[in-house]
C-alpha cells in the first residue's frame, strides 16, 4: 500500500466513526491498521491512536447495548447508502424497520 493512500483510510474510518458504524470500522481496522501506522505521518499516526481510543469505548458500548447500536439512522450517509445496490443487507434492514 502507497503512503499517499494513508489520508484517504484514515478518514473512511472517521467516515466510520461519525456514522456510528463500529462493525465496518473494525474492517478497516484489520486491514488498513497497520499500513496507517507504518507509512503514515507523524500527525496521522496520532490521530489514529485517538480514534483507536475513541473506538475502544464504542466496541466496549456496543458490547453492552448491542450489536450496531451505535448507528446513527440520522446521518446522511446512513439514509443514502442503502439505496445502493451493493450496500450491506443489514443497513438496508435497519432503515426498513425504521420506517
Amino acid at each position: 500500500m502507497r503512503a499517499e493512500f494513508v489520508p484517504g483510510l484514515l478518514a473512511a474510518m472517521q467516515n466510520c466513526e461519525s456514522r456510528g458504524d463500529y462493525r465496518t470500522m473494525r474492517a478497516h481496522l484489520k486491514g488498513s491498521g497497520f499500513d496507517i501506522t507504518e507509512r503514515g505521518d507523524e500527525a496521522t499516526v496520532r490521530e489514529f491512536a485517538k480514534l483507536l481510543l475513541r473506538v475502544i469505548v464504542a466496541i466496549d458500548k456496543e458490547a453492552e447495548l448491542g450489536a450496531g447500536a451505535l448507528l446513527n439512522p440520522d446521518h446522511p450517509d446512513n439514509i443514502e447508502w442503502p439505496k445502493v445496490k451493493w450496500f450491506p443487507l443489514r443497513f438496508a434492514q435497519m432503515s426498513q424497520a425504521d420506517s
